[in-house]
């Protein structure tokens, strides 16, 4: 018997050289926009009824947009009571609502690395005290952990990560899950943070974490202008990108957005392509640890880590264009993701848990306001062939007829379960 070995490395980035790359890139995001799509049309809808357009949805048998409130007039309206919106907010405020402060503990110290100090007494006796080190590294762990608690309460107010986490909370209402990146800016030294929606990163939504996706990539549009001013991009590859002019890299936010932004049409100085930073998921092996120790930080890339162990390679991609292919130092991901309920990474948004009851509402007010509009004007009855006209003067309303006169027909009142229904 012959058995054939699969070769695992044709699913691996590991020898895949950097001029390949962008196109795996470029094919990464194209099979999760066709993986997660009936997930992003939610997103869309969740976004408009959010934005007060509770009649407007994305029609899947259409293939456009319908908005049954363009066709309503004053006699048959459709009322929309943002109840959801405010609901999710509500929920936003409330999880915020202690103002969330970091806490550092003091490192333990133990004992052990300052044993008591042996002594003999007069008499002759081996005596033990306790060694006065030991209280002198127990205060430098207080302050250290004190100095470290400052700092980050800083850093909170300075980053606005408060408004940062309530941004987050309200966009997870909305799409299900939102993430936050948490990087180093070399340039200004500084730490940076930012908040992006569920449109904004591609990943493997149907496991529980995304760290246990194999990539992780986030797509934004850049000015080209910004792309090209980047010292850390190839200078060579910069000039080959053209622009896109999208306001976003999925089609269907593209469409929301060009909906409530407008297209910014084709100038020069404000030109965009979206421009993707891939992080991949590489194991170690001797097709990698080549291209790592080329690097300025390799070997500190390679420190303590064996054969097999995951490093994460970092691309930038625009246009289908490489600018950038490293490795990053880092243990992980630097993102943080948050879900209202645990396990997979894409799952019913809160938002859709208020909408059926918001549209329940929206239905029974807009009857009662026609039934007002109906009782104002009111409902006339002729003969068929009777011809009649009513005009409203200031002396009050003049209906003339030929022949038999026209009857105002009474309009029967709401039943008494509708305001109460609509307190409920």
């Amino acid at each position: 018997s012959v058995i054939i070995m699969a070769d695992l490395s044709y699913y691996e980035t590991n020898k895949m050289p950097t001029d390949d790359i962008g196109g795996l890139v470029d094919d990464l995001v194209r099979k999760s926009q066709d993986k997660r799509i009936s997930w992003e049309r939610r997103w869309y809808d969740n976004n408009w009824f959010d934005d007060g357009y509770h009649f407007r949805y994305l029609s899947r048998s259409e293939g456009k947009i319908v908005d049954l409130s363009e066709r309503q007039t004053i006699y048959s309206p459709l009322r929309a009571i943002p109840k959801a919106s405010r609901q999710i907010r509500g929920v936003a405020n409330l999880l915020l609502a202690q103002s969330p402060t970091p806490i550092v503990y003091p490192e333990e110290v133990s004992t052990a690395q300052y044993p008591n100090l042996q002594q003999l007494d007069p008499t002759g006796q081996v005596v033990s005290s306790p060694n006065p080190e030991y209280e002198k590294a127990k205060k430098e762990a207080k302050r250290v952990a004190k100095a470290i608690g400052h700092w980050l309460e800083e850093e909170f107010k300075d980053q606005e990560l408060l408004e940062k986490l309530a941004l987050m909370a309200i966009l997870t209402a909305k799409h299900g899950v939102s993430y936050m990146q948490i990087w180093p800016d070399s340039e200004k030294e500084k730490i940076r943070t930012q908040v992006f929606d569920a449109f904004d990163i591609y990943l493997d939504g149907t496991l529980t974490e995304i760290y246990d996706s194999p990539y992780l990539i986030k797509a934004i549009p850049q000015f080209i202008a910004q792309i090209k001013a980047n010292p850390d991009f190839d200078e060579d590859r910069k000039q080959k990108i053209n622009p896109d002019n999208r306001q976003a890299s999925s089609d269907i936010k593209n469409a929301y957005m060009e909906a409530r932004h407008s297209h910014m049409g084709q100038i020069e100085q404000i030109a965009k392509v979206t421009l993707y930073e891939a992080l991949l998921k590489e194991h170690l092996n001797e097709d990698n640890m080549g291209r790592i120790r080329r690097q300025k930080d390799g070997e500190a890339i390679l420190k303590d880590k064996k054969e097999g162990d995951v490093v994460i390679r970092q691309v930038f991609v625009a246009g289908n264009i490489w600018l950038r292919d490293t490795y990053l130092n880092l243990p992980d991901y630097p993102f943080v993701d948050f879900r209202m309920e645990p396990g997979a990474i894409y799952q019913v948004p809160l938002i859709e848990r208020f909408i059926p009851a918001n549209k329940s509402l929206d239905l029974a007010v807009s009857r009662l306001e026609r039934w007002f509009h109906t009782m104002n004007v009111g409902v006339w009855m002729k003969r068929q062939g009777e011809q009649f006209n009513v005009s409203n003067l200031a002396g009050g309303q003049v209906v003339e007829f030929q022949g038999t006169p026209p009857q105002q027909m009474a309009v029967t009142n709401p039943s008494a379960m509708s305001f109460p229904f609509l307190q409920f």
